[in-house]
């Protein structure tokens, strides 16, 4: 064996007669002394099974992407199996938190590389061997932080993805533990393949293998609905674990006395025991039989009969109260080609986001990963629909974001008013990859908010922000799938009008240029805005100068002492208050 494969085998030990293999992976912060326990219960349940326990990078401050851990983990298992003449009879995974998703996302990679037909010597066929995935605790949805965790896990939740956002404002080198924050490319990936491959296995006639969902009864670390993923897990079987917690569910050896469900005396770790040996040996029935669904209320059925969704998402400093009147303006239009209503519409709101989060890259990225958490369960819910979008402001910056970082995601027709997107945004690559079919974008005579503020951030090159809005796009002439309406009248919004929902329709219905009404159309747009918007940066630092000299003048006013540093105290607080409400 050769130094890369003993660096390889290094957690794997034979036991028996090496029949199966159970791969056992641990959670953020911990290692293979994690999940000793388990491990030891594993061997005697299944005193045949070779085990492989690796150590994974996944200490407090690491780095990796979770996408290549799952990889080198992969070809790991890869060589094991070539280890075993004839391979194994079955593998079994066996993962806790973070674990939990990584060997969904190996079982995924190997399935994908088998029916791509890209296997190669050195890749053996094993993903039909894979009997069971049993998690432990697993964040499948991703995790977030809510009132729902104690008030010293929610304060360091909270601390540890502001230091998170600070040290790393673009989002190019998360931290793990970032990359597995609820709708973060790496989780809706998973997602989003899991629910296709189930639909494939379906269509095929066949399954994905069984999971067990093992969750602790008193978990405060992780949120229920983080833990549970009734959207892409609808198909898991879940079994409650008294006496645990998130880190103390995979305690096998706690001896702390506790009673069993019929009152007598017992350990919580021997509790913990009996409902790992019913997650890793019972059949589906015994699971349904002693399992429940995590839920109040029951299941969305999938909707096969939906052909469209349409997203329309509002903007900053908005609720978007107007999306469900443009999404019945488009639904009617769909009717109307189609004779029948074979669409759904999501106007979900991601709440009001004032000005100065919106200047915030690593709070725009929370609504980017809301937006997708978004789209993971309407591609559950819908599995045989395409997507369209209608967007404006923080809406349209929600969508590009999204296509360039999640290039698994896929829209149909895009419409884009008020973009704050940039003027140079690569249409070209997006389409390339098959995300995007055809864009409209708005661009307005009079919008100020685009001209002087995404605009300053795009010609200063410090964040993704720009002026596609009030610029328009730099290919739109050259890109025969990418149109622009140059211009509609008014400031900010002014696509929204009610005059304009008919020309939307008509785009994410048919993919056609709309005959936009000739009373909200104008040839030119504001010449004075536009010479505003060259010298926007300087227009920040005219505000910046106007809002610190009337802070001096307070100040002065104030008698240059305490007096006027309470003043200058009360404007700060004033300011602030606006910046972050407004």
């Amino acid at each position: 064996m050769s130094n890369s494969m003993s660096a390889a085998m290094k957690g794997f030990t034979r036991n028996g007669r090496s029949k199966d293999l159970v791969v056992i992976l641990h959670a953020f912060r911990g290692g293979p002394g994690s999940v000793a326990s388990v491990a030891g219960h594993v061997r005697a349940e299944r005193p045949d099974a070779d085990l492989y326990v690796p150590q994974l990078p996944c200490k407090l401050f690491s780095r990796a992407d979770p996408e290549a851990i799952a990889q080198e983990q992969l070809q790991a298992i890869d060589r094991l199996w070539r280890e075993k003449d004839g391979g194994y009879g079955s593998i079994t995974f066996v993962g806790h938190s973070i674990g939990g998703l990584l060997a969904r996302r190996i079982f995924l990679l190997k399935k994908a590389q088998e029916e791509s037909g890209n296997s190669g010597a050195d890749q053996p066929p094993w993903a039909d061997r894979v009997d069971r995935i049993v998690l432990l605790a697993a964040m499948n949805r991703g995790w977030s932080a809510g009132h729902h965790l104690s008030p010293l896990h929610y304060v360091q939740w909270k601390i540890g993805a502001a230091i998170a956002g600070v040290l790393n404002p673009t989002g190019t080198a998360p931290f793990l533990i970032m990359s597995i924050r609820r709708g973060a490319p790496f989780i809706t990936r998973l997602r989003v393949e899991w629910i296709q491959a189930g639909n494939r296995a379906a269509a095929s006639g066949g399954t994905l293998p069984m999971t067990v969902q093992l969750l602790g009864s008193v978990d405060d670390m992780v949120a229920p609905s983080d833990n549970i993923d009734l959207v892409s897990g609808r198909g898991f079987h879940y079994l409650d674990v008294p006496y645990s917690g998130h880190a103390s569910v995979v305690r096998l050896d706690d001896e702390t006395p506790v009673t069993d469900r019929t009152g007598a005396p017992s350990t919580a770790g021997n509790e913990r025991r009996k409902v790992l040996s019913t997650a890793l040996k019972a059949d589906a029935k015994t699971l349904d039989d002693a399992g429940y669904i995590p839920s109040d209320r029951p299941l969305n059925p999938q909707n096969r009969e939906i052909t469209d969704v349409v997203f329309v998402i509002h903007g900053i400093r908005d609720v978007g109260h107007w999306t469900q009147k443009i999404a019945r303006a488009i639904m009617s239009r769909h009717k109307e080609t189609h004779g029948v209503i074979r669409m759904a519409s999501e106007t979900s709101s991601y709440g009001f986001f004032p000005m100065l989060p919106f200047l915030l890259p690593w709070e725009r990225r929370r609504k980017v990963e809301w937006f997708m958490d978004q789209y993971a369960e309407a591609l559950a819910e819908f599995p045989g629909a395409a997507f369209s979008f209608v967007g404006h402001s923080n809406g349209t910056y929600l969508l590009a974001r999204a296509l360039r970082d999640y290039p698994f995601c896929a829209f149909r027709n895009v419409v884009f008013a008020g973009s704050v997107v940039r003027s140079d945004y690569d249409w070209q690559m997006v389409r390339d990859r098959g995300q995007v079919s055809r864009v409209l974008n708005f661009v307005a005579t009079s919008d100020w908010v685009v001209a002087i503020f995404p605009k300053a951030i795009e010609q200063l090159k410090l964040q993704d922000l720009g002026s596609g809005g009030h610029d328009g796009f730099e290919t739109a002439g050259h890109d025969p799938d990418l149109f622009e309406i140059r211009y509609v009248k008014g400031k900010h919004s002014a696509a929204l009008v009610e005059e304009n929902w008919n020309a939307i329709a008509e785009f994410v219905v048919t993919g056609d240029l709309p005959d936009v009404p000739a009373s909200i159309r104008s040839d030119n747009q504001s010449e004075r805005l536009a010479q505003i918007s060259r010298a926007a940066p300087f227009v920040w630092l005219v505000l910046l100068a106007m809002l610190t000299g009337f802070g001096a003048i307070l100040w002065f006013l104030g008698g240059a002492g305490v007096w006027g540093t309470l003043l200058v105290v009360l404007y700060t607080v004033f300011i602030w208050k606006v910046i972050t409400s407004l």
